[in-house]
């Protein structure tokens, strides 16, 4: 019984050794954001789960909670500010429903960091305006953003239209 419980203890002493970067970078995020996070209304989260346990596993049950939540917390006057905060372990998610919280990130110049989930994309795709970030993003963005001027899309209206018909 006891080599049970001591290769047990050997084996999650190894593993949180070697994702001890992890942990700590997971842990100072936490820190940071929960001050700002606390204050906004979402499910109740626990210590190191967040509120994992909370969730449905099952796609349609998960969908049909995601609709309770924004119910309860978006779409409430008395509580709605338009977001709502949750955890998924120590990773802190905030979820934006109104039109005027979403114009502040996009259209921002500075909330430019992708978060670490992008370092996937990028393994495939490579660093584009998608993926990359300061310098490179600003001299991707500032090149392309002449093409999307709305005096050149005009003369593209008549190909739009042609080619949303050809598909419906």
């Amino acid at each position: 019984m006891y080599i049970i419980f001591y290769f047990f203890f050997a084996f999650s002493t190894f593993v949180l050794w070697s994702c001890r970067k992890v942990l700590k970078t997971w842990a100072v995020l936490a820190w940071r954001a929960y001050p700002v996070l606390a204050p906004l209304p979402g499910p109740r989260s626990l210590p190191l789960l967040g509120c994992a346990l909370e969730i449905k596993w099952d796609s349609v049950d998960f969908s049909f909670q995601l609709e309770e939540w924004g119910r309860q917390w978006l779409l409430n006057d008395a509580t709605g500010v338009g977001l709502i905060r949750a955890w998924i372990g120590p990773v802190p998610l905030c979820f934006v429903l109104r039109a005027r919280h979403v114009k502040v990130v996009l259209e921002s110049n500075t909330l430019i960091t992708k978060p670490s989930q992008y370092d996937i994309v990028s393994d495939w795709i490579g660093t584009g305006l998608l993926t990359s970030t300061n310098e490179k993003w600003f001299g991707r963005r500032k090149m392309i953003t002449p093409t999307f001027h709305f005096n050149i899309l005009k003369g593209y209206v008549d190909v739009f239209v042609r080619q949303g018909q050809a598909r419906i």
